[in-house]
């Protein structure tokens, strides 16, 4: 987990005890965390105005061994502090809609913190950048055409706001609030849109989908879903009309790899050749051993990022985190962008 020392001194934290992880955490894992967090918890639980969300924490810990309903356990990093997703906010927050219009989440929870390290990095203080911009106006104001008054005076002006820059420049850097979420997408991952792979590889429920689209009747099956998306967004003329239509079709978002997976998939899909044509000549199990191997474990190293088309699929299981507590045991478990 990265280093929480710029998270803001009173970040909130929400837990839905009805929303459930995809990849189940086990009761040895709530035990650690209730017994890393207690002190702390009932620390934060004496101010009137933590108290809340310290308890809410405190039983968080408790119910991390229930039974709770699966879907898409993933993670969203944010400069912004909210309870819930409102993706009709997208396209006023950071980052691109690289991959389709909708929120974005990383499955693989260190994709998400390296982008909250990018929004936590101290920043120039607000002052500084003022007085730059300040600088930068009165030097562009000096002309030497001016009558000799006003030229003085502009010069004068310049200076003094030189001097006023030099002195913004000795100013500390100013830690930037971030929020970590862990969430609970209510999905099915093989219904998802796979971004990386053609059609005819992909599911029969995104198959089927995909051929029911206005504007895309029976598209070969060597196109990708990049290629579909690319195609839609064309033929409805913006990205959220395409994701709309996508998403009536029964498809909830897309799924693509991310960017630390992207080369192990090529690793896993040479081996798989290599797999058919050992067994098309009949290799012996033992020759085949290495490939299965390989197989096994590039699998494990694949994860991939989300795009979710409807909000309300989204539940928010943790937010990070309560000032002073560090939450640990499953790991210090997106608004709109968090991956690639």
């Amino acid at each position: 987990m990265a280093d929480n020392q710029f998270l803001p001194e009173d970040p909130r934290y929400v837990f839905a005890p009805t929303n459930g992880l995809a990849q189940q955490p086990t009761w040895a894992d709530a035990a650690t965390w209730h017994g890393q967090n207690l002190a702390d918890t009932w620390q934060a639980m004496q101010d009137p105005a933590l108290w809340v969300d310290a308890a809410r924490q405190y039983s968080n810990a408790l119910m991390l061994g229930t039974e709770t309903p699966g879907g898409i356990r993933a993670f969203h990093a944010s400069p912004y502090d909210f309870n819930r997703f409102d993706f009709t906010k997208i396209g006023t927050g950071e980052g691109a809609q690289a991959y389709g219009y909708g929120g974005y989440f990383a499955g693989h929870e260190p994709v998400m913190e390296g982008y909250y390290d990018q929004f936590s990095r101290p920043q120039p203080p607000k002052a500084l950048l003022e007085a730059q911009a300040d600088y930068n106006a009165k030097y562009n104001a000096v002309d030497a055409s001016m009558p000799q008054a006003e030229f003085d005076a502009a010069i004068k002006a310049r200076d003094d706001a030189y001097a006023r820059l030099q002195e913004a420049k000795k100013l500390p850097l100013e830690r930037q609030p971030a929020y970590r979420y862990e969430v609970n997408i209510a999905a099915d991952p093989e219904h998802m849109l796979d971004w990386d792979k053609p059609l005819s590889e992909q599911s029969g429920h995104v198959q089927d989908a995909v051929n029911s689209l206005e504007g895309l009747r029976n598209p070969p099956g060597s196109q990708t879903g990049a290629n579909i998306v690319d195609i839609l967004q064309n033929y409805h003329g913006n990205a959220a009309e395409a994701a709309q239509a996508i998403r009536d079709a029964g498809i909830p978002g897309i799924r693509y790899l991310d960017a630390g997976s992207r080369q192990a998939a090529d690793d896993l899909a040479g081996w798989q050749r290599t797999l058919q044509q050992m067994q098309a000549r009949g290799a012996s199990e033992q020759e085949q051993g290495l490939p299965k191997f390989h197989i096994d474990r590039l699998q494990k190293d694949i994860t991939s990022n989300y795009v979710v088309f409807d909000d309300n699929m989204i539940n928010i299981l943790r937010k990070y985190g309560i000032a002073g507590l560090g939450l640990a045991g499953t790991g210090a478990a997106t608004q709109s962008n968090t991956t690639e």
